[in-house]
């Protein structure tokens, strides 16, 4: 079989014809197939490679050391889906009980060095469309900042601002509004979000 591969990898195989049969060029003839069985046969027969032909050597093996990416036993994912940070109205200041909230995140993401979250900053719905789009960005990104600032990589936070188009809560009113300026996280389940 390794002559058949052999043969297959060398190029010298034209052909598959049918439940395992093989037809092979074994000359310069032009148009001059045999089966496999004698295809084999005279592979065996030959002592060196056909012309033109190299083989690589098998790759040798080495020492190195390899990091090792198996996740602790203890290990437990960090997910920041039920932490908020509130804002005040027409505010993208942070307060005592904001930063307390985002060294959760910065401790969560500190321990679990594979996650990767969105940062998403919110407004209510006062006041024009295009302004609550600029507030919650500036929210985002003083959210952003200070994760960053606190020793947090940022290729590992992708910020967003969504504006008013993502209410927590639906209502005209001062309660609904108070949930509604927010910034909020979720992990990022992209594809190659866990890569290093």
């Amino acid at each position: 079989m390794s002559n058949l591969n052999n043969a297959l990898k060398s190029g010298l195989c034209l052909a598959i014809l049918g439940l395992g049969s093989v037809a092979c060029q074994t000359s310069q003839e032009e148009g001059k197939l045999e089966s496999s069985d004698e295809f084999l046969a005279s592979l065996d027969s030959q002592e060196e490679e056909p012309a033109g032909f190299e083989v690589d050597e098998p790759a040798s093996t080495t020492d190195q050391a390899v990091e090792d990416f198996a996740i602790e036993e203890n290990y437990e994912s960090f997910d920041p889906a039920d932490i908020r940070i509130k804002f005040e109205f027409d505010s993208a200041a942070l307060t005592a009980d904001n930063t307390a909230a985002l060294d959760k995140i910065v401790a969560g993401l500190k321990k679990d060095p594979l996650a990767k979250i969105f940062v998403r900053g919110h407004a209510d719905k006062q006041g024009p469309e295009d302004y609550n789009e600029h507030l919650s960005e500036k929210r985002a990104k003083v959210i952003f900042d200070y994760l960053t600032s606190h020793g947090i990589d940022e290729q590992r936070l992708i910020r967003v601002h969504l504006g008013e188009s993502e209410p927590l809560v639906d209502g005209n009113n001062v309660a609904a509004f108070r949930k509604n300026r927010r910034g909020d996280f979720h992990l990022d389940y992209s594809d190659g979000a866990f890569s290093r």
